[in-house]
């Protein structure tokens, strides 16, 4: 049957090729609009980072020749016999003045130096430097220089007052093993040493570049250094590393700040051994403007994609679904009972395979349902001869014995205090026309009198109720004893298959009972069967549920009367 609500293999084809070129379309052109933003911000900011080292390698030489400088007046022998030594001459102080004025005037800094000087901190100065209207050094003026301690720094000239701010950089003179100190080295360099690599470099609208020594920000702008408030202390650096010669080596810091509302990426460049930085601050929308390219890009190939679409949906049409609506309606037809092979299903490809295929079933699955229907009963009737051979023995004993336990009782024990009887019949024609399946009435009986009647000295009475259920019609047989009864624990067992290992006669009324409820279940199915209901020391309920089967019904099992 044909549901109303069917979606063709056509329709899902076209639709389906549509969606799938616009997906793709949407996946190629947000790919390449991400490669390209990718490829853009990457290259902008490789570009920022490699400016910036060679920014950063022109300062970092000037500050080396710097350092090469204070180290020289710190071990020179001359300088230091001059601020070590307790007694000195005049020749030598000569020697130390020329040896630092040599120095001074041979440095590659010498252009950039305002200050330059050694002292032992008390009474022995040499200094050099454009110092015309500086005052003098002396014990008070030279702690001025050191109140922040050695190192490199931001600093105003305290003997120049008024002078701009300069890059001070100091270190101690030791003598001995290094832990006897015997005076300081100054120099005060010329912002210059910063600005002057700086001059040509070339930023973008938006862009800054900036020098960060410590918590402080400066910014480098028209050759000159201008101190900030800086806005880049909670910027979230991710540290970029690179190869060289199978060495891992720091490149540069990148992260991302958001100032005034406007999103930014940020370089940092760190000078090797020092607490300094160079900094370039860029923009956001600034890569924006290399994406025109990337969009016409993007628009020539979801053309291309969605061009390439229709002729494959034309072809699918062609090769697939024509095919697939033969075969559906092949299949419909063996569906509705109609075996006969049809040829024209049998194309030259994969899909004429499945039209052979389903022609080759169409043929076997007649044959292969009448073998399994015949199966299927010869495995009911075998199943059900097992259960019927290994119950016939078992009865055939207990009726031996009761005929035997019988007898003895009238003759010896009982009399007639056994009573045996049907107590109701709903109506005689239940008796007449009903049939029921052989021994399922014997084994309860005999179990009723051996396990109910017999522990209790053999008196008592077994009697059987035989009517119908007024809500289905089925056939119910009571069978009730007021014997010793059993627990609720026996009870929830009874009808479970027989344990290997149990004693024999709790054994035999096992079988008995679970061989009957699973003879009628396997007959007639799981609503039918036996239902127990048992009190100890009151009796014990057996209620047989039957179908209403007449003389002349018929059934898989054999349901001869017993």
């Amino acid at each position: 049957m044909k549901s109303s609500h069917r979606f063709p293999l056509r329709r899902q084809i076209v639709w389906g090729m549509r969606f799938f070129t616009i997906l793709t379309s949407l996946a190629v052109g947000a790919a390449l609009f991400t490669l390209s933003n990718q490829y853009v911000r990457a290259n902008s900011l490789q570009a920022a980072e490699f400016n910036l080292r060679l920014v950063a390698t022109s300062i970092e030489t000037s500050l080396e020749s710097a350092d090469a400088l204070l180290n020289w007046a710190s071990i020179d022998s001359t300088v230091r016999r001059y601020i070590s030594q307790e007694n000195i001459n005049g020749t030598q102080t000569i020697a130390a003045y020329e040896a630092m004025q040599e120095k001074y005037y041979s440095s590659t800094l010498y252009s950039h130096i305002l200050r330059f000087f050694v002292t032992n901190e008390n009474d022995r100065h040499l200094q050099f430097g454009p110092l015309n209207s500086s005052a003098a050094l002396n014990r008070t003026s030279v702690k001025q220089f050191l109140t922040k301690g050695y190192g490199m720094q931001f600093a105003t000239d305290p003997l120049l007052p008024g002078s701009p701010s300069c890059i001070a950089i100091s270190q101690p003179v030791r003598c001995g093993k290094g832990t006897l100190h015997r005076g300081s080295t100054y120099l005060a360099l010329d912002t210059a040493i910063i600005t002057d690599p700086a001059a040509g470099y070339s930023l973008t609208d938006g862009s800054a570049l900036y020098w960060e020594m410590g918590s402080r920000l400066w910014q480098i702008e028209n050759g000159s250094l201008t101190e900030i408030e800086n806005p880049l202390r909670e910027v979230d650096y991710t540290l970029r590393t690179g190869s060289n010669n199978g060495v891992t080596e720091q490149t540069a810091w990148q992260g991302k700040v958001q100032l005034d509302g406007q999103k930014y990426y940020v370089v940092k460049v760190t000078l090797n051994g020092r607490s300094a930085a160079l900094v370039q601050l860029l923009p956001a929308n600034t890569f924006l403007l290399h994406y025109g390219v990337y969009l016409w890009l993007v628009a020539l190939g979801t053309a291309i994609i969605w061009g390439l679409s229709f002729l494959m949906q034309h072809w699918l049409e062609r090769v697939i679904t024509r095919p697939v609506e033969a075969l559906q309606k092949r299949i419909e037809t063996v569906g509705s009972g109609n075996f006969a092979p049809d040829r024209t299903v049998e194309w030259n490809n994969e899909l004429g395979d499945i039209g052979r295929g389903i022609n080759q079933l169409a043929e076997n699955v007649d044959s292969l349902m009448t073998r399994r229907v015949e199966d299927e009963r010869r495995k009911q009737e075998l199943e059900y001869r097992m259960l019927q051979n290994e119950v016939n023995p078992h009865f055939i004993y207990n009726t031996l014995n009761s005929i035997r336990w019988m007898a003895t009782i009238q003759q010896y024990r009982y009399g007639g205090d056994l009573e045996i009887e049907v107590s109701r019949i709903e109506s005689e024609t239940l008796c007449r026309d009903c049939m029921i399946p052989r021994f399922t009435l014997q084994p309860l009986v005999e179990n009723a009198i051996f396990h109910g009647l017999e522990p209790k000295g053999g008196h008592g009475s077994v009697l059987l109720d035989i009517s119908t259920d007024p809500d289905t019609g089925d056939v119910l047989l009571r069978i009730t004893d007021d014997g010793v009864g059993m627990p609720p624990e026996q009870v929830a067992h009874l009808l479970d298959e027989p344990a290997e290992g149990a004693e024999k006669a709790e054994k035999f009324r096992h079988v008995g009972l679970w061989n009957v409820n699973r003879r009628i279940r396997y007959s007639f199915g799981e609503g039918y069967g036996l239902t127990i209901e048992s009190e100890e020391d009151v009796g014990t309920e057996v209620t047989i549920r039957l179908p209403y089967q007449q003389k002349g019904d018929t059934h898989a099992a054999d349901i001869t009367g017993g």
